[in-house]
């Protein structure tokens, strides 16, 4: 029984999409910080939509059944200045999409499995 991916195309596509505008956003928002009175509302506009963009994707997690545990830390390291101006939380979509796919495509019995089964079965019977 292979178990099929819980992150089809299209929402992969779009997840990485929302990430990489969330991102684009905060790398582009620490810059504008830097002009004098414009860049006051930069940080804030980039929290803004980086907070929306995170609770979309975990509502979307949530809602398909997926571990959290890569968008978090994503969003934890986003949390943090000057290191948010690193792609976190597209690189977290991008290793969820990856687990969930290498998950769907692992095998539940591998060939050695259904070899030693019967031989530890012969040397129990043998036993008794």
């Amino acid at each position: 029984m292979n178990q099929r991916s819980k992150i089809d195309m299209v929402d992969g596509f779009i997840m990485l999409a929302m990430a990489g505008i969330a991102d684009g956003t905060e790398f582009l928002m620490n810059y504008v910080a830097a002009i004098p009175v414009i860049g006051l509302g930069g940080p804030l506009i980039a929290s803004l939509i980086s907070f929306l963009v995170s609770a979309i994707l975990l509502a979307w997690f949530i809602i398909k059944g997926i571990p959290l545990g890569y968008l978090l830390s994503g969003s934890a390291v986003d949390m943090m200045p000057l290191v948010n101006m690193l792609p976190a939380k597209t690189a977290a979509v991008i290793a969820t999409i990856l687990k969930d796919r290498g998950a769907a495509n692992i095998k539940t019995t591998s060939p050695e499995t259904k070899e030693e089964k019967p031989k530890q079965e012969e040397e129990l019977k043998e036993a008794v």
